[in-house]
């Protein structure tokens, strides 16, 4: 019993953890904490693993316990929470996450994955209070302890939503503020440290994410002009990304971006009564979203444009958060925005959700 205990002990002040703390993290009382160290009664067997990953030790020479299981059992859970989140099953996720908590409570890969999908799956009508001071609970732990950059990162962003989703615009804003002005990616500083010959291959990758940035800006500035300003402007918007999809090659994930421009080109057209031009890009839009169902159910795609050389789009890439593939979604979403009421008894437009309803492709499991 004092063997335990006085290792436990041993590990919390070499740390500098207070007995409070490391309560906190476990869920249960210091004065616990208290007899375990004064040999008085021994942690409950549940509890070890927590212990183990608390301290980041070797549980073999310290607690007993196998460490390397349990990295395999985390690694395996998060595997299965991608595949969920994959399929559209991101509140499984959730729920598997919750549930290895209960042994890894303090687990900062756990932490950080389970408030991303919280926010991803935030719904209005909950309990916002509740639900934010469950967040900050979590990514507080990440962000105190946690030393991977990745993580504290992917922490501080969901907690950076979960403030704005609530209303907490000072909050958000106040952590807005500790990001850095100017970001570099891993393919970044390797394009930079490389030698000159090996340079190219870190570039191609660097061109990629620099171009979904850029075409993420232009479309939200699209948006902008015809959800509150003049939906003129957004025409002009949409066609410089349409300029930059195709001068790269329409291909690969590029697709994704050609497909939700025609949509906001159709939602523009839809707010000036235009119905040809609402036509043209719905039927463009919804081309689109076929060829990114045909990529989703076929293996990895490996592109040609120049720019992209040796890139490799990977499938798996093309997540659905709802039981709807590509298409279905978008027939759902044109049935219902407001945009296109003034179309719901148009017969062309009726017609044109028929031809494209026999056309889509239905939802499978990847």
């Amino acid at each position: 019993m004092l063997k335990i205990g006085a290792k436990i002990k041993a590990l919390r002040k070499a740390q500098d953890i207070t007995q409070e703390k490391l309560a906190d993290y476990l869920n249960i009382s210091y004065q616990a904490v208290s007899k375990w160290e004064n040999g008085l009664a021994l942690p409950d067997i549940t509890l070890i693993p927590a212990l183990s990953n608390f301290f980041g030790v070797s549980s073999d020479y310290r607690l007993e316990i196998d460490t390397e299981s349990s990295d395999k059992v985390i690694e395996n859970v998060l595997n299965e929470v991608f595949y969920l989140k994959h399929i559209a099953k991101a509140k499984e996720g959730i729920a598997l996450i919750e549930k290895t908590l209960k042994t890894y409570p303090n687990n900062h890969k756990l932490l950080a994955e389970w408030a991303e999908l919280q926010v991803h799956t935030f719904e209005q009508k909950c309990e916002k209070e509740k639900w934010l001071k469950q967040i900050e609970d979590k990514t507080n732990i990440v962000l105190r302890d946690c030393t991977n950059d990745y993580l504290r990162y992917k922490a501080k962003l969901a907690l950076t939503f979960a403030y704005s989703y609530c209303g907490e615009r000072v909050k958000a804003e106040k952590l807005c503020n500790t990001f850095p002005d100017e970001a570099y990616s891993r393919a970044e500083m390797y394009s930079m440290i490389a030698m000159p010959k090996e340079r190219i291959k870190y570039k191609y990758h660097c061109i990629g994410g620099n171009i979904e940035k850029l075409l993420s800006d232009i479309l939200s500035i699209a948006k902008h002009h015809y959800c509150f300003a003049d939906p003129k402007d957004a025409i002009p918007v949409c066609n410089i990304a349409l300029n930059i999809i195709n001068s790269i090659g329409n291909e690969g994930f590029l697709i994704v971006f050609s497909a939700e421009t025609y949509n906001d080109l159709a939602n523009t057209y839809a707010k000036l009564k235009d119905k040809e031009n609402v036509i043209i890009n719905i039927k463009k839009a919804f081309e689109a979203y076929l060829s990114i169902d045909f990529l989703a159910a076929n293996g990895d795609y490996r592109y040609a444009s120049p720019l992209l050389k040796g890139e490799i789009f990977n499938n798996k890439k093309i997540e659905y958060y709802a039981p709807l593939s590509a298409t279905e979604a978008y027939i759902q979403r044109i049935s219902k925005i407001h945009s296109y009421d003034w179309l719901k008894n148009d017969p062309g437009f009726t017609a044109l959700l028929k031809e494209m309803k026999a056309k889509a492709i239905p939802y499978k499991l990847q």
